[in-house]
């Protein structure tokens, strides 16, 4: 199993039954290219992008990412309800991931961010990102 995989692994993992309360959400491990917003809403999706290496060290196999939490709810659903999910679960989640932490060299939370364009048209959506260094081994 790549680093990669396993990072979204450990956050899906631990994901799941902090949402069990939540009726019918579904939680992705990587991004969706299509959400059946009939069927797969309320949802939590979870991937990694800019992964590159670090460019400390030259004999060291030490990588740089960034970690999306992504939840995306129903058309029109208000902002103040995207950040409870944030407030309530992802934070939260991450910040009590033992896994993630014993994985991850450093998690530095970055940010958020609410896409509004043509892609994200059919949900409301709030992007939580987080800066991550690892291991490449």
């Amino acid at each position: 199993m790549s680093v990669i995989t396993k990072i979204r692994s450990i956050v899906v993992d631990a994901l799941i039954p902090a949402v069990n309360n939540k009726k019918g959400v579904v939680v992705f491990d990587g991004l969706p290219a299509y959400i059946d917003e009939n069927t797969e809403l309320p949802a939590i999706a979870v991937h990694i992008s800019d992964i590159k290496p670090s460019g400390e060290y030259l004999d060291e196999d030490l990588w740089r990412a960034t970690l999306h939490i992504t939840v995306l709810e129903q058309m029109g659903t208000p902002d103040s309800e995207l950040d409870d999910w944030v407030s309530n679960i992802v934070i939260p989640v991450i910040d009590e991931c033992g896994a993630l932490a014993r994985r991850c060299c450093s998690i530095d939370y970055s940010g958020m961010e609410y896409p509004r364009n043509d892609a994200s048209a059919a949900c409301s959506v709030v992007d939580v990102l987080y800066d991550i260094t690892y291991e490449g081994k």
